[in-house]
């Protein structure tokens, strides 16, 4: 099916301290707590550029597990925004 071609299976790790946002965010089904807070979220989202700038709004609060080249596309995002807005 279509909507299974531009999607891609993505797995983030959130900090605790914003655990409020993902239960609001993500199906509870998607969701797995870990030991020392933090929540581990599985799903199926297209990679795009919603998606990066989506991530970008959870700050230093999440880390891409996988795929591995979104974990790039988002460094290189956060770089430019730096070099926009270094003092």
């Amino acid at each position: 099916n279509d909507l299974q071609k531009i999607c891609s299976r993505i797995v983030l790790l959130f900090s605790k301290e914003i655990a409020y946002r993902v239960y609001d965010e993500f199906d509870i089904t998607e969701i797995e707590y870990q030991k020392n807070g933090d929540l581990m979220v599985c799903a199926q989202i297209p990679v795009d550029t919603w998606l990066t700038g989506y991530l970008l709004s959870f700050g230093a609060q999440v880390e891409v597990i996988e795929p591995k080249y979104l974990k790039g596309i988002l460094a290189e995002q956060a770089q430019e925004i730096y070099k926009k807005n270094k003092p």
